[in-house]
């Protein structure tokens, strides 16, 4: 694992990005596609699509003319933006992209057939566990210096669980400081 290639690629995905703070995740995502076009000089797509079930929740896909990256429509944005980096630091690496010509008209539409996307996670049924490593870890590495452009993610607690939860903060730390300060 290279982490100065890491940390390289890192910073310059996220160099004099222009983003608002807070932006949701999908701009974010947006605007790192943007980056990786600048630095790979094909266009790079990010679609949502229904994975089969037990399969992957991200795919980078390699075409003539552009660069695909389909993610999980089903998880959480947050998810989608952890999902889209690990498959960045694929093409940063220049790992074997899935390639999908033969499919490449029906990637272009907003969104693909259970077919084409069953094909396609078929045919890419075979990984390489170091290179899944290095993509986790370039992927938590990104995301955290993108953090700074996200909203601060906060959850609402069911009244029938909030005693529960107030327990557990102040247990864990997160709750009043036991001088009365909130921390």
């Amino acid at each position: 694992m290279d982490l100065k290639a890491m940390r390289r690629s890192c910073a310059a995905l996220v160099r004099d990005l222009e983003l608002p703070v807070p932006a949701e995740p999908d701009r974010v995502i947006a605007a790192l596609c943007g980056r990786m076009r600048q630095r790979l000089g094909k266009d790079v797509h990010h679609r949502l699509v229904p994975f089969p079930p037990d399969t992957v929740s991200g795919l980078w896909v390699a075409t003539d003319s552009a660069h695909y990256i389909l993610c999980e429509e089903r998880t959480s944005p947050w998810h989608q933006l952890l999902i889209t980096c690990h498959e960045f630091w694929h093409m940063e690496a220049e790992h074997a992209a899935t390639d999908a010509d033969e499919d490449a008209p029906g990637l272009v539409l907003p969104s693909l057939d259970a077919g084409t996307v069953a094909r396609i996670v078929a045919r890419r049924s075979h990984c390489d566990a170091m290179a899944e490593q290095e993509a986790d870890f370039f992927a938590s590495m990104l995301l955290a210096k993108v953090s700074r452009w996200l909203p601060e993610r906060t959850w609402e607690v069911p009244d029938s669980a909030a005693a529960v939860v107030h327990r557990l903060e102040d247990s864990f730390g997160n709750g009043p400081d036991p001088r009365g300060k909130t921390r």
